[in-house]
């Protein structure tokens, strides 16, 4: 059976910005994919210093000073939730303001 996929808009405030050079883009995941599974495709994406203004070295927690928003929600706290259905962005502190 083949995976269905879908397009998520992902939005860039400030570093995240700088490092990718746009303030958002549309990604395919697969239907199935966790925010972390996200995340990690755009660490692949935009490279280790898109990763260490994320993670540091946290073992894979987003950093505190980072702001993740699921679906106009704040997700930092359960990265394998599924259901990345519109959007998701990256704030960083003290830049708050929802999607």
């Amino acid at each position: 059976m083949e995976k269905r996929s879908k397009a998520v808009g992902v939005r860039y405030y400030a570093v995240f910005g700088k490092i990718t050079g746009k303030n958002k883009e549309s990604i395919e995941i697969s239907n199935e994919a966790t925010l972390n599974e996200l995340l990690e495709s755009l660490v692949n994406k935009y490279g280790e210093e898109f990763g260490d203004k994320l993670f540091g070295e946290n073992n894979g927690e987003v950093r505190n000073t980072v702001n993740i928003f699921l679906n106009s929600e704040r997700a930092n706290e359960d990265l394998n939730k599924g259901g990345c259905r519109t959007t998701a962005g990256m704030i960083p502190s003290p830049y708050t303001k929802l999607l």
